[in-house]
Order: structure tokens, then sequence, then C-alpha cells
């Protein structure tokens, strides 16, 4: 008699589940008219993309607008032996007004050292936890506030503005093409 109560009540825990998810499907189906659904992309990415086939060109952009527009993040180096202030000196001789984040996953020794640049372009930002660093600091996502990110290796040397212009014209052209050079 026991296993029989305790079968009718995984049979009624079945219907009520199997319930409670046809009322949801038909929930979820009355919200969404799925009838001019683009599975290309998501909502966020197709408004982007249609930002960038509105703008006409990155040639006329000026190095303050093209600043604006681009964040550069500098992820791969060895913490011991590295070329970041080089690296760091480069960019900004082209994009003098272009925000650098320093991405490590320990702090780098010897410790950094920018002699003439203003301390407001470059952040260095630790991804390892302690207890030190406050639980409820901001994500990389909301600190790095640009549209384009261009992650740049150890040991990148920039010679001129078009280099950058270029890679963003690559990617206008060709939004959905991740291209490897």
């Amino acid at each position: 008699m026991r296993l029989l109560t305790w079968k009718a009540l995984m049979f009624a825990a079945f219907l009520t589940n199997l319930m409670i998810a046809a009322i949801m499907w038909s929930y979820i189906d009355f919200q969404c008219d799925c009838s001019n659904i683009q599975w290309k992309h998501s909502s966020y990415i197709s408004s982007t993309l249609e930002k960038h086939k509105e703008e006409t060109s990155v040639q006329n952009d000026t190095e303050s607008q093209l600043a604006s527009k681009v964040a550069i993040v500098i992820r791969d180096f060895e913490c011991f032996e590295n070329d970041i202030p080089a690296t760091v000196n480069s960019v900004l001789s082209v994009l003098p007004s272009a925000k650098i984040f320093i991405i490590t996953d320990k702090n780098p020794y010897p410790p950094l050292e920018f002699s003439e640049i203003p301390k407001q372009n470059v952040r260095l930002i630790n991804l390892k936890p302690s207890l030190t660093k406050p639980l409820d600091s901001p994500d990389l996502f909301s600190v790095i506030d640009r549209e384009h990110i261009i992650v740049f290796p150890d040991s990148v040397r920039l010679s001129e503005i078009t280099q950058i212009t270029g890679l963003l014209e690559e990617h206008y052209r060709y939004p959905d093409k991740m291209q490897q050079r």
C-alpha cells in the first residue's frame, strides 16, 4: 500500500511539472512573435551592425574620435620580463588620448614604470582575487566602455594611425568574419 501511495505522488508531481511546462510554453509562445526572427545575430550584435552600416568611413575620423571609439587591451605578457612601457608608449604615440588597459593574472614584478604617460590613459587590472580587493569591484565589461576593443600582446609597435583605421575598416567591411593574419 505504501508503494502505491508513492507511485501516485510521483505521478501527480510529474503531471504538475508537465502542466507548468505547458503553461510556460504557451506564455512564451504568446509573447514571442517568431514569424520574422533572424537567427543570424543577437539583438545587441544586430543593432551594432546596423550602426556600422550607417557609418560612412573610418578615414574621416579624427584622432580624438578614433580614441573615443577604441580601447586597447594588453593581455599576453610575461610578468617578470616584459616590454609593456615601450608598447604603451608606441600606442600613445599614435593615439595620445586612447584608453589602455593592462590585464594581468598577477602583479608584474618589477612593477611597471611609465615615465611621461598620463595616468588616466593607462589602467592596470589584476584578475587575481585577493582579500584587499573588494568583492563588488567592477568587472571588465563595465570598466571598458568603448565601442571597439583591440587586444595586443606584448612588444607591439604602432607606427601610424592607419594601422588602426585599417583594422576598423576591415571590421566594418566584414563584420561577421574574424580574420587572422
